[in-house]
């Protein structure tokens, strides 16, 4: 399922306010229930889904079910989390028959993570055209998907 632009959008901007960040968080971390996404994984550890806004012809992404805001905080704090990842993306890639396709994990960080809580995303294939993705993407990636700033 996508989420209408805007819906992703305003949570993004939501999750970035002080007030509203800690019940972001938390609701990403155990109420992944109520997100309208269907679950590929669902572990002690991880939930994985389809990204609610694809860029790749596949596109996962996971979330820890513990919550990690930065990278930073998993390499340090959580070694047996960071393994259980490997292990869990060994899985997906197994699933979704991924060892010839090629895929990429990508972790977000600073001012590229657009919500302040660790998620990996999982992808393969080449990036959607400019006009396939969003007309007017207010991040301001460029067609690579990275940011110009």
């Amino acid at each position: 399922m996508r989420l209408p632009d805007c819906l992703f959008a305003f949570i993004a901007k939501l999750a970035k306010k002080p007030t509203f960040k800690a019940i972001v968080i938390w609701s990403l971390t155990h109420m992944t229930f109520a997100l309208p996404l269907k679950s590929i994984i669902k572990n002690s550890e991880w939930s994985v889904f389809h990204h609610p806004n694809p860029k790749y012809k596949i596109h996962l992404l996971l979330l820890p079910r513990k919550a990690i805001k930065t990278p930073l905080e998993l390499a340090d704090q959580e070694p047996l989390l960071l393994k259980s990842l490997l292990l869990t993306v060994n899985q997906l890639v197994k699933d979704f028959q991924l060892e010839n396709q090629g895929y990429r994990m990508i972790i977000n960080g600073g001012r590229y993570q657009d919500f302040p809580l660790l998620h990996i995303h999982l992808v393969s294939g080449e990036m959607k055209k400019i006009a396939q993705l969003h007309e007017n993407d207010e991040k301001g990636r460029n067609d690579r998907g990275f940011y110009d700033r």
